[in-house]
């Protein structure tokens, strides 16, 4: 466990990705660094990171706005550690606060039904982060359940494609 997760039980990471404000949980959460800090990354056809490398650790690269069906430019990364061992980096628009997490009004099962996978609850942000927020409510979000079971799996493999070509280059 990372010293960030150790000092972050308790604790969400208020992040804004696409136009929304989103709470994680911050003990998944392993570090946050510009997206100029990355070392390298591997892009996909499209043009958007498959992969990026910090250190010698290799991340699936994922947009949180795409997530749920917006788009942004990021300029931060949240480094996650899902709880079965998928390393993510998160692709933020910007990290806003460290907090308690905020009090949760329950979304609508349509809403989750219809692509929110991943919602544990709404939020309003100005409770939550003052005035100013960027926008009227906010999203608790879990990672993992975000994803979904297939993309984990193409994660995993995809990390462990990258660990082996690195191993066999070596």
């Amino acid at each position: 466990m990372s010293n960030v997760a150790r000092g972050a039980a308790g604790l969400a990471l208020f992040v804004r990705a696409g136009g929304f404000v989103f709470a994680l949980d911050a003990s998944q959460v392993e570090r946050i660094l510009l997206a100029d800090q990355v070392e390298a990354e591997v892009r996909r056809p499209g043009g958007a990171a498959s992969r990026i490398q910090v250190g010698t650790r290799w991340y699936a690269a994922r947009s949180l706005a795409e997530l749920f069906g917006s788009t942004a430019t990021p300029s931060a990364l949240v480094l996650v550690r899902l709880p079965d061992g998928v390393d993510v980096a998160l692709q933020v628009t910007a990290c806003v606060k460290v907090a308690p997490p905020p009090a949760l009004t329950a979304v609508p099962a349509a809403l989750v039904r219809r692509g929110g996978a991943g919602i544990r609850g709404a939020f309003a942000t100005q409770a939550a982060l003052g005035a100013g927020a960027g926008a009227p409510f906010g999203l608790m979000v879990d990672v993992g359940a975000a994803l979904g079971a297939a993309d984990q799996a193409a994660i995993r493999d995809e990390l462990r494609s990258a660990a082996l070509d690195e191993w066999s280059e070596a």
